[in-house]
């Protein structure tokens, strides 16, 4: 069903459109850059502090991971230079809704309002997160409905997690998939620097 793959699944014409951080020719991306997971200040994880879901995330995944206000999206991705310490944003971003506020968010049209804010944030790769089981809330073929037009008509790649563990979990996989990808495709593109 929807959500199933990871990006890293899509074809190569789609994933070659993603913008590269600045670079000299045959540059390494891991010895330039350092991917950091940037999580939006205003979400959150239920009875978990944002503190230890930081902390799970590093732990788990050996990866650096902060908290800033976010304008748009509840995740996104940065690769900040070793050595200027300057930060440029990748071209990924999340958006995630539990299954009930992703009904709620339906209802009063707060979810069309942020899938068009996320289209125009100007990132390529829009994910939206769905967590939790659709089948447990009322209202459970609008959710779906609504996670199979945000994916097939609207280009978002919808993906699924069954709780706030498992939204852990997946972002350090997504970040992980990234850092292979920027890796892989680094020093393919031209001298930017």
């Amino acid at each position: 069903m929807f959500g199933q793959q990871s990006f890293s699944a899509m074809g190569s014409a789609e994933m070659s459109l993603l913008a590269m951080p600045p670079h000299q020719s045959n540059e390494s991306f891991l010895k330039a850059y350092e991917v950091v997971l940037i999580l939006d200040d205003r979400d959150t994880f239920g009875p978990r502090s944002r503190r230890k879901v930081v902390d799970n995330i590093r732990s788990q995944f050996n990866i650096p991971v902060e908290i800033k206000h976010l304008p748009v999206g509840d995740a996104l991705w940065i690769a900040r230079h070793k050595e200027l310490d300057t930060d440029y944003v990748l071209d990924f971003i999340v958006e995630r809704k539990n299954v009930e506020d992703l009904l709620g968010s339906i209802k009063d049209n707060r979810y069309k309002d942020q899938k068009l804010r996320l289209k125009k944030c100007g990132l390529r790769k829009l994910i939206y997160l769905v967590e939790g089981d659709v089948n447990t809330v009322d209202g459970s073929e609008g959710v779906k409905t609504a996670c199979f037009t945000t994916e097939v008509l609207e280009g978002f790649d919808v993906q699924r997690t069954t709780g706030y563990a498992d939204t852990e979990k997946k972002y350090g996989h997504l970040t992980g998939s990234i850092i292979d990808y920027y890796s892989r495709n680094f020093s393919a593109g031209a001298d930017t620097s």
